[in-house]
């Protein structure tokens, strides 16, 4: 079961700040009641066609229905301005779950860069921000022809359901960039990795304090330190922490340590 009570308070508190809450304000969502599997979303497990995303919402509505009531009777001692009533209560909820299946942001980059012939190639790249009710987020940054913004959400929202069921206080999200590195030389990887770094950075999706990039499928050790000396060099020069709390996943002779490449296997 997917603790959401975990991550409950925070986005309660973000939503409504405790004050002025009105039950009739409530955010749009796939979901038309309480206790109840969104229609469009019942056939998931039988359906071939359904996406990731897809998948991941069914499953998170099996796990809502498990905790709302007890969210919703938890509220009663929630510290407010003022004793909420049922409906205020369950209006409240239902605001926070539909507030869990969207995505803040979502980031897309296109960028060209030379090939070792002298041709170009465009380069497409997505960071999804599932949630950022708690910052810094975290995320690994992938590198896959299979990568798209619905696997990109789906995968950002599991990071921050991850983090939330082990009490770290980070939101979800997760990148990746459109290629196959076999295809690309060590240069070439070297100069898109570069440019992906400053792009992310410079639209706020990279930073020590609001977006730390992990290792993820394709990437390694050797693209973090790129990544660290990339960022380093151009953004954090007035800052000598900011190399390595940009990322996790540092090589050893880098502050690194010994067990955190398991993800690009």
């Amino acid at each position: 079961m997917i603790r959401l009570n975990l991550i409950i308070p925070n986005i309660c508190y973000n939503i409504t700040n405790g004050t002025n809450f009105n039950p009739n304000l409530v955010i749009a969502r796939t979901y038309a009641a309480i206790g109840k599997i969104p229609t469009e979303l019942e056939n998931v497990p039988y359906d071939d066609t359904s996406t990731f995303s897809d998948m991941l919402q069914f499953n998170v509505h099996k796990a809502r229905i498990v905790v709302e009531e007890k969210l919703i009777d938890s509220l009663k001692y929630h510290k407010s301005t003022r004793r909420l009533d049922l409906n205020e209560r369950k209006a409240k909820v239902e605001n926070i779950m539909s507030y869990l299946e969207k995505c803040d942001h979502m980031l897309e980059v296109n960028f060209a860069t030379r090939r070792k012939d002298g041709t170009y190639t465009l380069i497409k790249g997505f960071r999804a921000t599932h949630k950022s009710h708690r910052i810094p987020v975290t995320g690994g940054l992938r590198y896959s022809t299979n990568v798209d913004r619905d696997s990109l959400f789906a995968l950002a929202s599991l990071v921050t359901y991850k983090c939330a069921m082990v009490g770290i206080p980070f939101g979800g999200a997760v990148g990746g960039f459109c290629i196959n590195p076999k295809q690309f030389t060590t240069h070439e990887l070297e100069n898109i990795t570069r440019r992906c770094t400053i792009e992310l950075a410079k639209t706020g999706f990279l930073g020590p304090e609001l977006d730390i990039v992990s290792l993820d499928l394709n990437t390694s050790e050797r693209d973090v330190a790129w990544i660290c000396d990339t960022y380093m060099k151009i953004f954090a020069y007035k800052d000598i922490n900011a190399e390595r709390g940009c990322v996790t996943g540092n090589p050893i002779t880098q502050d690194g340590i010994f067990g955190d490449e398991s993800t690009e296997r």
